[in-house]
């Protein structure tokens, strides 16, 4: 079957997840957009055992929240942060979104095994000063190349070949 990336099916997971507790699945429940094929989709009994389910409900409880960019290198390099423009990232169950210094950007996010992926990522196309162009021109091009996240005590790290973005909660 040909694979179709479904959040639906991942919220009937976790919904399951959460009736198998005895908790509720209500708004706060977050979702990661995962690939499986339409035969699983269709029946969430087939998404595997419940080590499975668990791995992927702690996947979108770790991602999901509010951030902001506290520290990032890219291929060795620290990227430049402005204090006056803050760099964000809201992780939901639909993708990420935020502030990259000037301009807001959007993404879809698919989580494949243990492999993370931005798609579809967009930029408005607002003009700033040349300090925040230039960090905002590095942090989207580390940001498309994230694979990777680990969910720290104090934080979120998103890595990639040659990249670390890390995040701390916001107002914090």
């Amino acid at each position: 079957m040909r694979p179709t990336t479904l959040v639906l099916a991942l919220a009937l997971l976790l919904s399951a997840c959460a009736a198998d507790s005895g908790q509720s699945a209500g708004p706060d429940t977050a979702a990661i957009t995962v690939d499986v094929d339409a035969d699983t989709a269709t029946n969430p009994a087939t998404l595997g055992d419940p080590s499975e389910h668990a791995r992927l409900t702690g996947l979108a409880a770790a991602l999901t929240g509010d951030w902001e960019l506290v520290q990032a290198t890219m291929d060795g390099e620290a990227l430049p942060l402005v204090d006056s423009a803050p760099i964000t990232l809201t992780a939901t169950p639909s993708g990420f979104s935020g502030n990259a210094a000037c301009n807001s950007y959007s993404a879809d996010v698919t989580v494949d095994g243990d492999v993370l992926s931005l798609d579809h990522m967009a930029v408005t196309r607002m003009a700033c000063d040349e300090a925040r162009m230039t960090v905002e021109g590095l942090y989207v091009t580390a940001l498309e190349q994230i694979t990777g996240f680990t969910a720290e005590t104090d934080g979120l790290l998103l890595t990639g070949p040659g990249v670390e973005l890390r995040y701390r909660p916001t107002g914090t």
